[in-house]
């Protein structure tokens, strides 16, 4: 009796260890990318968008692809600092990457949707800018065709769902990218 009394006692750690080294480490992962999160959150308010998105892109590799949406909820917060700090062109590789994820439709909708207004917004911008330096019509149109798009499926999406505000919004956004379509040169400076 003592012997089994003995070895169940020495083998009351186990399932701590394998908990500690299985299932344990993705939540610790997401404990720190948590902190991180917290922290590239409070730079980004402060317009610091180099620290935030250093904060983010730790927050990132920390997660990994164990938690999806989370790693998700990332990468749209490195699109928003990366375009925040100039750099449109990647901003728009990025926010075309994650939008054409095949697990994007299984995030939340609220998660898609500010994805796609991202987007929206980013391929409007760098079409008013193609525009202004004068880029080639298809190169410039094409970015202001993915911006109406995106706007219009919001409204659409939206409108659907009886979300009068946001649909009104996403109906303005959409006309002001077909008039950047429609209009002059002269017009837009």
């Amino acid at each position: 009796m003592k012997h089994w009394l003995l070895l169940l006692w020495l083998l009351l750690p186990l399932p701590v260890l394998v908990w500690h080294y299985g299932p344990g480490q993705k939540w610790f992962a997401r404990d720190i990318a948590q902190g991180l999160l917290e922290k590239a959150q409070a730079a980004e308010a402060k317009r610091h968008w180099r620290e935030a998105e250093e904060f983010y892109r730790l927050a990132s590799d920390r997660v990994g692809n164990s938690d999806q949406q989370l790693r998700t909820q990332l990468d749209l917060a490195l699109v928003r600092t990366r375009y925040r700090q100039g750099g449109a062109v990647e901003a728009i590789d990025m926010v075309d990457r994650l939008v054409a994820d095949p697990r994007f439709h299984q995030q939340p909708e609220e998660l898609q949707r500010e994805a796609r207004e991202l987007a929206g917004r980013i391929h409007y911008h760098a079409a008013w800018v193609m525009r202004l330096e004068g880029a080639q019509r298809d190169l410039w149109m094409e970015e202001a065709e993915l911006a109406r798009q995106n706007f219009r499926m919001l409204a659409e999406r939206s409108l659907a769902k009886a979300d009068t505000n946001y649909s009104l919004l996403q109906q303005t956004n959409l006309e002001t990218a077909v008039r950047l379509q429609r209009m002059s040169l002269t017009e837009l400076m």
